[in-house]
Parts: C-alpha cells; sequence; structure tokens
C-alpha cells in the first residue's frame, strides 16, 4: 500500500475519532433540551380583591366567577442549560357578564341591566426550571414578570342617583398597560415524535387604577386570579 493510501487512512481515522465524543453528545440528545414552542388555551378566574370589584358586587348581582372565560396563548423556550430556560410569552383574555340592580328595579318592574367586559393581553417573560431530564414525564415550574394591557367597559342602563333617580343609558370606559408577576408549575409528557402534552396552572398578581369614564371614584382594579390550561409543544 502507498505511502499515500496509509495518510488518507489515518487522516480519516483521526476524524472519526475527533467527531466521535460529538457523536456520543448527538445521540444524548432529546426533544426539548434546546427549546419548544407551546400553544395552550385554558381558563382565567380574576380574584376580583379590590374596591372596584367590592362595590360593584355590592350593588349589582354578580361575582367573580361570572368573569370566568377562555385565555389562550403561545410561549417560546430556549434552554440555556440541561434543566433551566428562559420563556418569553403572550395571551390573550377576555370574561364578560350581564349584571341587575340587587335592590332596584323600573318603573314597570322590571331588572335594570348593564354588560360589564373585562380583557386582558400580556407579553411576559419567565425562567423555567425542568429538574427531570431524560423523563417522558417532565414537571417544570417557573417566575416571571411583564406588561399587562387591559380594558374595562360597562354600557347599559344605569340609576341617575344624582339627579332625579331615573334610568339613563351609559357607557364606561377605561384601558391601559401595568406591571404583572406570575408564577406557573405544570406537567408535560414527551412524544418520541418530539410534540408534547401538557396541563399547567399560573397565578398572576396585578393591580391598576382606574380613570377614564371611571375617573374621580378613587378605585383599584384587581387584574390578578389563576389560570388553569392545557396544551401542545413542538420540541426542538
Amino acid at each position: 500500500m502507498s505511502n499515500n493510501k496509509w495518510i488518507y487512512i489515518v487522516f480519516i481515522s483521526s476524524c472519526l475519532i475527533s467527531f466521535n465524543p460529538a457523536a456520543e453528545a448527538q445521540s444524548s440528545w432529546s426533544p426539548g433540551d434546546t427549546g419548544s414552542v407551546r400553544f395552550r388555551l385554558g381558563l382565567f378566574e380574576p380574584t376580583a380583591d379590590s374596591n372596584y370589584w367590592d362595590e360593584k358586587f355590592d350593588v349589582w348581582t354578580c361575582s367573580g366567577e361570572d368573569f370566568q372565560d377562555f385565555v389562550w396563548g403561545v410561549d417560546g423556550l430556549w434552554m440555556v442549560g440541561p434543566t433551566m430556560g428562559f420563556q418569553a410569552g403572550s395571551s390573550w383574555y377576555g370574561g364578560a357578564t350581564s349584571q341587575y340592580y340587587r335592590d332596584w328595579v323600573d318603573d314597570a318592574g322590571r331588572n335594570i341591566s348593564h354588560r360589564t367586559e373585562l380583557t386582558t393581553w400580556d407579553l411576559t417573560v419567565a425562567a423555567i426550571f425542568k429538574p427531570l431530564r431524560g423523563s417522558m414525564f417532565r414537571p417544570y415550574f417557573g417566575i416571571g414578570g411583564g406588561l399587562l394591557s387591559w380594558r374595562l367597559l360597562e354600557y347599559g342602563d344605569f340609576i341617575d342617583f344624582g339627579n332625579d333617580g331615573s334610568v339613563v343609558y351609559g357607557t364606561y370606559r377605561d384601558d391601559g398597560t401595568t406591571f404583572m408577576a406570575f408564577g406557573l408549575v405544570g406537567l408535560e409528557f414527551l412524544s418520541r415524535n418530539g410534540w408534547s402534552f401538557f396541563v399547567e396552572g399560573r397565578w398572576r398578581e396585578a393591580d391598576t387604577s382606574l380613570g377614564g369614564g371611571f375617573g374621580g371614584l378613587n378605585q383599584r382594579l384587581d387584574l390578578s386570579g389563576p389560570e388553569l390550561s392545557a396544551g401542545i409543544g413542538w420540541n426542538f
């Protein structure tokens, strides 16, 4: 065998040896070790623990449970270590209910009602921890914060107590953006083809001062509450 062929064989062998650790590392990789894109759908219910909600529940027939409604979101996770990553996401919620005065009716004995709508949309970042690596079932938890945009709208019939007590149609609205903090805990099942299914619980903390159509009432609007959701993820 010529010297050139020996040189060629030694060169190929050296390349295979040098790439062997990379091949071993590649073989230990599993979907989700780099990151994931997740879509979730669930329910959110405001805790309604502020003077705006207290005054509303005293006068009108409603509760925080009446504002329970769907929330949907999307999150992108990038792992920076075997068990830790950073997640950016966004979610949207819209809850509404019709309300009636508890103690008053109109001249014909009919309920005096209006509609209340609460809408929120957020942009968040969080640190995520996945303590079990390599398991098909992976619990995880995280903590984060972000910006929460909100809109509160009331429209319908109201009693004009400051005038003659007549029933008038009115529209009251305010919106804005505030800071929020949240924590989450979940469990995901990872399939062999890279897709995963998960259930997740979140709790967010946020509140704001009301102005706009509610100006002058010196009220705080509590936007905190629990979220329970399920979804699918694509892991890479």
